[in-house]
Formats: structure tokens, C-alpha cells, sequence
């Protein structure tokens, strides 16, 4: 755990300090893939540093708040993945369906507007169903089946009626992976229709090239993800 999150902050440290030492990476689609750094280097910072105590030392306790505090940011951060992979697909269907107007539609500062919206989003998103779940009383176990303070495995050790916390947490959950899973899949059946009506066979392998990192990225987060909610239901 401790060399993955290693070569998981350099990885991104490095793809970090080659945007901020080159001007010429100052554009909309690398802004988008900087948040995704900084997004994906918070997200590590929270959950592995705790794993490692549990994992190695067999340390298990956290305190109440603490468990909270965990359970805020790591799901403030997991929303923030699948609605910056969004964004990606976003800037990929502008740049390939309007490759002229591309730096028009898809300015610097629209960009740090659609992340200022995005943010704000996923904050409102999780602030609601930590707080209610911190309220809930907790007089049997306290023994997490996770080894981090996830929603679900938490308010469940709640002794009072959880059924709104459930349906809270199902259509949350919903939301943040079936929306901006929804939109990626249309975002690249319109660019699948785009690209068959380029004329040279270079032009569309260069199109689906640019989209094939893009497409990585989101079968490497949202495969693990959808198991692990089907499987955990």
C-alpha cells in the first residue's frame, strides 16, 4: 500500500509540475487533467494513510470524528473522479466536434467555472447524508465491516431506523456514478458519429486516439466501482 501511494503522488506530482513549468500545456484539457491529479492525490492522502495502520499494525481504532471527517472526503473525492471524468469526455467531444472553435467554446475560465460548479456539487452531495448519518445513535457495535469509514458500512451500526439513510445513500450513489457515466456514453456516441463522417481513415484513428487515455481512465474507475456496489448489495 505504501510503494502504491508513492508512485501515485510522484506520478502526479510530476504531471502537476510539467503543467506549471510549461505555458504551453495552459489549456482547457489540461486543466481538466490537473484537477484529475490533484483530485486522485487528495483521495489517496485520505484513504491509504489510514489503511496502513489497519493493514500493518493491526491498529483499528478511530475516533468518532475522525471517522467522519474520513467518510466526508473520501466520498467528497470519489464523486469529484467521476464528474472530472466527465469532464474529460466533455472537452474531448468539444475538441473533435468543433476542432475550430474549440479555444472559443472552451476557454480557461470556463473551465475553472465548470470545476468551481463541479465542486461545489459533489460538496452538497456529501455534506448532507455524513451529517445525518453523525447523528444517528450508536449504542450496539461499533465495529466498521470496512477498513475505512465508508457511508454505508457506518450508519448501518446505527440501533434506530435507517431506511431513510438507505434510500439517501442508494440514490446518491446513483446519481454521482450512473450521471456522469450516462453522459461519457453519449459524449462518445456523438463522437463515434463525428468521426465516421471524416473522410481520411488517419483522421479518425488520430480522433480515436486522443480519446483512448480518456476511455482507460474511465473503465479503470467505474469497472471497480460498479462491482464493488453490486457485489456489496
Amino acid at each position: 500500500l505504501s510503494i502504491i501511494y508513492i508512485i501515485t503522488l510522484m506520478g502526479n506530482f510530476v504531471l502537476l509540475a510539467v503543467f506549471m513549468m510549461n505555458p504551453s500545456l495552459r489549456n482547457p484539457k489540461y486543466v481538466a487533467v490537473c484537477n484529475l491529479a490533484v483530485v486522485d492525490i487528495s483521495l489517496n492522502s485520505v484513504i491509504i494513510p489510514q489503511m496502513v495502520p489497519v493493514f500493518v499494525f493491526n491498529l483499528n481504532y478511530v475516533s468518532f470524528g475522525t471517522c467522519f471527517s474520513q467518510m466526508f472526503f473520501m466520498h467528497l473525492f470519489g464523486d469529484m473522479e467521476s464528474f472530472s471524468l466527465a469532464l474529460l469526455a466533455y472537452d474531448r467531444v468539444i475538441a473533435i466536434c468543433f476542432p475550430l472553435r474549440y479555444l472559443t467554446i472552451n476557454t480557461n475560465l470556463r473551465m475553472l467555472l465548470i470545476l468551481l460548479g463541479i465542486w461545489t456539487l459533489a460538496f452538497l452531495l456529501e455534506v448532507y447524508p455524513v451529517a445525518l448519518a453523525s447523528s444517528l445513535p450508536y449504542c450496539a457495535s461499533r465495529v466498521v465491516q470496512s477498513c475505512c469509514c465508508e457511508h454505508g458500512p457506518v450508519y448501518r451500526l446505527a440501533c434506530s431506523d435507517i431506511s431513510f439513510n438507505r434510500k439517501l445513500a442508494t440514490a446518491k450513489t446513483l446519481a454521482v456514478l450512473l450521471g456522469p457515466l450516462s453522459f461519457i456514453i453519449f459524449t462518445y456516441a456523438v463522437v463515434v458519429v463525428a468521426v465516421l463522417k471524416f473522410a481520411s481513415t488517419t483522421q479518425r484513428w488520430k480522433a480515436f486516439h486522443t480519446c483512448l487515455t480518456h476511455l482507460l481512465l474511465v473503465l479503470v474507475y467505474y469497472l471497480p466501482v460498479i462491482l464493488a456496489y453490486v457485489l456489496g448489495n
